[in-house]
């Protein structure tokens, strides 16, 4: 079995069984937050395809069509989920999106999101305003009032 495939009789799918060379396999894996295109049944000859898709702005990491193989399913594509940049958690930090006046910004896993501080706060040098995307995640940067120094060290 190549390390890319997954044995349909595994644990993710109790009661199944591996049915043997030629033979079917059952329902395609399931893909968190993704389905297929195709309408699901539930067994599969061998050298069928099903292909997945990921809702919009979650991201498709690895092969959209999977096959089923004497049995055994190839691996799963990921949906990734996207970032959402929030007004909410944009206030807290004094920031804002420094290319859109929207209040709030979907992004795609790897994509990167550009802030700037609101008038009248700043940042240490070293702050970085350009934001990665990551698994549905942001690292926000943080602005300080100006002419405030203590606010702007930053605490360890």
């Amino acid at each position: 079995m190549s390390p890319h495939a997954v044995n349909w009789a595994s644990s993710q799918h109790p009661g199944s069984q591996r049915l043997g060379i030629g033979s079917q396999c059952g329902p395609p894996p399931h893909v968190q937050y993704g389905d297929t295109l195709e309408i699901r049944k539930s067994a599969y000859k061998s050298g069928e395809t099903v292909t997945y898709k990921c809702p919009q702005y979650y991201k498709l990491q690895g092969e959209s069509k999977v096959k089923c193989e004497n049995g055994v399913w190839d691996k799963a594509p990921e949906c990734i989920e996207p970032c959402t940049a929030k007004e909410k958690d944009m206030k807290e930090n004094n920031i804002k999106l420094r290319h859109f006046l929207d209040k709030k910004l979907y992004s795609e896993h790897g994509d990167v999101i550009e802030f700037q501080c609101v008038s009248g706060f700043g940042v240490p040098t070293d702050t970085k305003m350009r934001i990665y995307c990551q698994r549905g995640k942001l690292e926000y940067p943080k602005c300080y009032k100006r002419g405030n120094c203590q606010n702007m060290q930053k605490t360890i």
